[in-house]
């Protein structure tokens, strides 16, 4: 998550020199530890997403679009003339510190625990596929972009972003392919199709794309001729 490595070591400092104690003071060394990306077992990414989320909110004295009180966020904005080092560091650290201590609240009320696991709160929910995946929205800098939905049992639920995966190689026998369809080619829950590839994709794997005609021969479930005109 590109923006931990922008914000996360500003606001351990400010956490810390607030005195925290009791739950605060536990989970501002859980964010500490975290290895800052959004892998299904990484622990601290689900209270740091929720953190961000609130202190962007809290940020009421100046209404504005949600990309306006992003870009206020940041203690500096994003520039043209550094534009892979910025936005970075905190604007308000007084809401910043505030958000944190409301986000452990959250977090130990909706999953129990500070250091729960990214996975454990981010699912991809498809038909009887219940499964773990990592991946962030846009704006807090994943590679893989998700956003999702609360679901009626507070886990976030994916409903948007990377649907379809392709990686191509072009060589001196022909392309080699692998792709992934995220949510299923069918969108009828009660085709073999509807699921089929989300667990695959949750997991980050790609299946090999049929290109040939011997390719698409071996991988055929139903061939189909349109019967010509007399």
């Amino acid at each position: 998550m590109l923006l931990a490595e922008r914000v996360r070591d500003d606001l351990v400092r400010l956490v810390r020199a607030a005195a925290p104690t009791g739950a605060v003071a536990e989970a501002i060394g859980v964010l500490e530890r975290w290895d800052g990306t959004t892998a299904p077992a990484s622990r601290g990414g689900a209270l740091f997403e929720v953190w961000f989320r609130r202190y962007v909110a809290a940020d009421a004295e100046n209404p504005g679009s949600y990309g306006q009180r992003w870009a206020r966020a940041f203690a500096e904005p994003w520039s043209p003339a550094v534009p892979t080092a910025t936005p970075r560091g905190i604007a308000n650290p007084a809401r910043a510190v505030a958000a944190f201590s409301a986000a452990v609240d959250e977090v130990l009320h909706d999953f129990g625990a500070a250091d729960v696991a990214w996975g454990d709160v981010h699912r991809v929910r498809v038909g009887d596929v219940d499964v773990p995946v990592g991946g962030c929205a846009g704006g807090y800098g994943c590679f893989r972009v998700l956003s999702y939905g609360v679901s009626s049992d507070s886990l976030w639920v994916a409903n948007r972003g990377d649907g379809w995966v392709l990686a191509v190689e072009f060589g001196r026998d022909g392309p080699r392919a692998y792709s992934v369809l995220a949510y299923g080619q069918s969108s009828r829950p009660g085709s073999p199709h509807h699921a089929d590839q989300a667990a695959m994709f949750a997991r980050g794997e790609l299946k090999r794309v049929a290109f040939t005609e011997q390719e698409i021969a071996r991988d055929l479930l139903r061939r189909y001729r349109p019967r010509r005109a007399p």
